[in-house]
């Protein structure tokens, strides 16, 4: 949507029935017409590229973005429906996959939320298109996510292009598992290393509140609780879930024993970070998240998990 995402103001309102006015940079070539033959403060707009296929359609109201506008791929199908106020988006959007680029699951919800002065406001659901994403390598007993929306699943060849696989089971089972992958590492440390050691794990540790989708579902690894909290390195950090911190019960940080865990999470565009600050001792003496602030024991987010 960024190439998009162009200011509409340039438009002026006098102009009747269809134009092409010079629009700059990548826009340049598209054409911008106006379905009102008569000057309004509101005006239905469609946008199309070089090749004539319809881009986005919405209303102008002075001669700014308002109300919904629906963004559609060169294929025709819908992409993307957002809300704005006076060129500001505001109000509900949804995002769906494009047949294009996931022709398995083209058509499926990919995103829904809601917009405030042009942030993300409140809790935003991804939807995620091959149910395999929750456990992309064997976890103990979890091996393949129960529900798939594309049949075996997909995987990228070589040259980044989605293949169909045989046999999904098969294809996960004969990956390395967390707890074989978390152990390899251990053994590659020296004595007394592991207390100061830090772990970045793209899977989020389940039971610490840093593994709950927009649906609810918990899906982090119970390897990664046990290999925490039976090793106590000094820091660990996830992702995976973006959502997580933000949903009912989640946690950005949380004390595993000795060990601090970090989800810093990611929603909007403001960047989402952790800063920590270590004592030449190697205990953590502050803890401060980008968008949420200072850890503050009483929210419980320096609370400890035994």
């Amino acid at each position: 949507m960024n190439a998009r995402n162009y200011s509409l103001t340039l438009l002026a309102l006098t102009l009747a029935g269809c134009v092409t006015p010079t629009v700059q940079n990548d826009a340049s070539k598209w054409t911008i017409e106006l379905t009102s033959f008569e000057p309004s403060e509101s005006s239905p707009c469609r946008i199309y590229d070089a090749q004539h296929r319809l881009m986005l359609e919405g209303t102008l109201a002075s001669g700014k973005m308002d109300g919904t506008w629906t963004s559609t791929g060169s294929d025709g199908t819908r992409l993307a429906t957002w809300s704005y106020r006076q060129g500001v988006r505001h109000g509900p959007v949804k995002m769906w996959y494009g047949a294009l680029r996931y022709p398995d699951v083209g058509g499926h919800l990919k995103l829904e939320g809601t917009f405030a002065d042009g942030e993300y406001d409140g809790t935003v659901t991804r939807y995620y298109p091959f149910g395999y994403k929750h456990w992309c390598v064997p976890d103990d007993e979890f091996i393949a996510h129960p529900v798939q929306f594309c049949g075996q699943g997909l995987t990228l060849n070589e040259r980044g292009e989605y293949v169909p696989l045989k046999n999904l089971f098969a294809h996960l089972k004969a990956k390395p598992s967390i707890r074989q992958e978390l152990h390899t590492l251990k053994a590659q440390l020296k004595p007394g290393e592991m207390e100061r050691s830090i772990w970045l794990v793209h899977q989020p540790p389940t039971e610490l509140g840093m593994d709950i989708c927009g649906t609810g579902e918990q899906v982090g690894s119970p390897a990664v609780l046990e290999f925490a909290r039976v090793n106590q390195p000094l820091l660990g950090c996830s992702g995976h879930i973006h959502e997580s911190p933000y949903q009912p019960g989640g946690r950005w940080m949380r004390r595993l024993g000795r060990t601090l865990w970090l989800q810093p999470g990611q929603m909007g565009h403001r960047l989402h970070y952790v800063r920590v600050g270590v004592s030449d001792k190697g205990a953590v003496e502050e803890c401060w998240h980008s968008v949420l602030g200072a850890a503050q024991s009483r929210r419980g987010d320096m609370s400890r998990v035994n």
